[in-house]
């Protein structure tokens, strides 16, 4: 056999085997990649929503402290019509994130809806309960306290919320060197970049004063509703 037809025919199946699992390689990074952003692309969604449920609960909570409170100080039966509303979250975006960091917290931030929602569900059955015995101030008083305690830890939930859906746009706008960001797709980081670091405050303070303005905006037009409801007295 000639010596140069053989090597030829080596480099030839090398060069097809290269290209092969190249070709495999690439079309892992891109899914990887794919799905990383699509976890975040949820992830945003489900925090922008999260932030206006978690701001009608923490409402919710107030309105059914204050029933409770102004009924027991005459002796009657407090009446609430509102309702606690479940806090979505979603389990299947934790094995395609890329950043253990950010996964423990979104890990973290799972539980903590679970358990408020939980409590929250709680709350609402002892209210039904005990609503026949809350005319009394020492039946309210202990209801109220864990009413407090449960009105603090949405509250806690609403600025972690927050702080979660800033980091998520950051990680969405970030973009880091080519080789980073292809091959670094392969395996998960534990820490959080530099960069990451420098643009994620600004844009926590975007969310922010984007937020402020919608819940102004929202107050501005239930008060609008409220006076053209309001019965309108004959002079």
């Amino acid at each position: 056999m000639n010596l140069d037809a053989y090597i030829g025919g080596l480099i030839g199946a090398l060069v097809t085997y290269i290209l092969t699992r190249g070709k495999e390689i690439a079309e892992k990074i891109l899914n990887r990649y794919s799905r990383h952003k699509t976890a975040l692309v949820k992830l945003e969604q489900i925090y922008c929503e999260n932030l206006d449920i978690i701001y009608r609960n923490i409402d919710n909570a107030n309105q059914l402290s204050k029933a409770i409170e102004d009924a027991s100080k005459v002796g009657a039966i407090p009446l609430f019509f509102g309702k606690f509303h479940t806090i979505p979250y979603d389990k299947t975006v934790l094995a395609d994130l890329t950043t253990l960091d950010f996964m423990n917290e979104v890990l973290s931030l799972n539980i903590d809806y679970a358990r408020t929602n939980s409590d929250m569900d709680t709350v609402i059955s002892m209210y039904e309960k005990l609503k026949p015995f809350l005319n009394k101030k020492e039946n309210a008083d202990p209801f109220l306290k864990d009413l407090e305690r449960l009105r603090k830890f949405i509250e806690y939930l609403d600025n972690k919320t927050e702080e979660m859906l800033a980091k998520v746009q950051t990680l969405l706008k970030f973009k880091g060197p080519i080789i980073i960001r292809f091959t670094g797709l392969f395996m998960q980081k534990k820490a959080y970049s530099k960069k990451f670091g420098k643009l994620y405050p600004g844009v926590l303070q975007e969310v922010k004063n984007g937020r402020a303005e919608v819940i102004k905006e929202s107050q501005k037009k239930l008060d609008e509703l409220y006076r053209n409801s309001a019965p309108k007295v004959e002079k």
